[in-house]
């Protein structure tokens, strides 16, 4: 069988279809090879043909126009020596690249220029703002406003002066939940006021639920976070000794049902999880009526948050126990990097926590079992069965 209709591809053909793939040898005979296409830079795109001829013994680039860039390149292919097509394109390329670097020294005076008269501009006319500084090198601006329930909302505007386009500002850092994760809430542009608009717009927007967690931080006792940002939409709320609920709601949807999970021993959780199946289970389900922290009240049955200063006393001889209450029982620390010890023995006479990391380790280190996405063995003060998840660290 033959060979005839096999086109080979030598390894100048090869390369350059690798560096080159806009660009295509488009005639070849035993006095003239021609390429045409596109040579590409990451920014600018530029139609050549190059040719070599026997009869001139050198390459030449022609590009379409009677234009500055033309000429450049004409002359400075006809000034150089070349051992190839490749070395041709690699020198355009190289020349295209530094007429964007020149451009880009050229246009940042007129960046700086832009810079300072956004500035002034947006703080001339933004009567809302509460306050508004420039950083003296011109690469932040940080800003801050109220919105309606007095409440004051920072941003920091971060200037890119190396980009030679209009969209050199954005806002990197902003006390807001973000959506879902991955999304970004506000793309950069090429003026302040824009930016600061949209900002705006989204803090009001948020109103409701900024509302909702100046409730709950106002009239729970909130073990999670511990110190809670307004971009936190969650908060774990003490319910008495050993039991908590954390309470997680859509920041964009915040009259929709929040997700509701309780966190202690069984014994003390299920009444409370009994009671949320049959307030979910008797018809009505979640409303919100009369504003949202009420409708949480009604769905976990509550006529109020217990506050733990006025549940708790403290003993004279608390201050001698290894262990007090919420603490880990390996570590003996209320929190391991910000978290809190989740973990609970099932055993009634027992009950002790553990942060996950701590238990994980004390499993792994006496050989327990693993299964699936945990570790399961021996409780550590009861030596009852335990198991842990696998941190996510791991």
């Amino acid at each position: 069988m033959g060979n005839s209709g096999l086109v080979v591809m030598d390894q100048t053909d090869l390369e350059l279809l690798l560096n080159y793939p806009l660009i295509h040898k488009t005639r070849e005979t035993v006095d003239e090879v021609v390429y045409s296409g596109y040579v590409f830079d990451g920014s600018l795109d530029v139609e050549v043909l190059v040719k070599w001829g026997s009869c001139v013994g050198r390459y030449e680039v022609e590009v379409p126009g009677d234009t500055p860039l033309s000429k450049e390149i004409d002359e400075l292919i006809a000034t150089g020596h070349f051992r190839g097509v490749l070395e041709v394109l690699d020198r355009v390329k190289l020349h295209l690249e530094s007429i964007r670097r020149r451009d880009c020294v050229r246009n940042i005076a007129g960046v700086y220029q832009k810079v300072l008269w956004e500035y002034a501009e947006f703080t001339k006319f933004y009567l809302n703002l509460k306050s508004c500084r420039l950083q003296e090198d011109l690469r932040k601006i940080f800003l801050s406003l109220t919105d309606a329930g007095s409440r004051e909302h920072s941003a920091l505007i971060s200037i890119d002066l190396s980009r030679c386009d209009e969209a050199i500002f954005a806002l990197t850092s902003y006390d807001l939940p973000q959506r879902e994760a991955g999304t970004t809430l506000f793309e950069p542009s090429e003026n302040v006021a824009t930016l600061f608009d949209r900002f705006a717009a989204q803090v009001e927007y948020l109103q409701p639920y900024f509302d909702l967690m100046d409730e709950l931080d106002q009239n729970c006792d909130v073990l999670d976070p511990e110190k809670p940002q307004r971009a936190d939409p969650y908060r774990r709320i003490w319910l008495g000794e050993n039991v908590s609920v954390q309470i997680t709601t859509d920041p964009y949807n915040v009259f929709l049902r929040p997700d509701v999970r309780f966190l202690g021993p069984d014994r003390l959780v299920d009444p409370y999880r009994a009671t949320l199946n049959d307030r979910l289970g008797d018809g009505e389900g979640w409303t919100c009526r009369d504003g949202v922290f009420r409708g949480l009240l009604d769905l976990l049955g509550l006529a109020s948050f217990p506050r733990l200063r006025e549940t708790v006393t403290r003993h004279d001889d608390d201050d001698d126990l290894l262990v007090a209450e919420g603490d880990c029982s390996v570590c003996f620390a209320p929190r391991l990097n910000g978290q809190l010890a989740d973990v609970v023995c099932r055993n009634a006479s027992c009950e002790k926590r553990y942060h996950v990391e701590c238990l994980y380790e004390w499993l792994v280190a006496v050989n327990a079992r693993k299964v699936l996405d945990g570790i399961s063995g021996r409780c550590p003060n009861c030596e009852k069965a335990i198991t842990c998840p696998v941190p996510v660290r791991f």
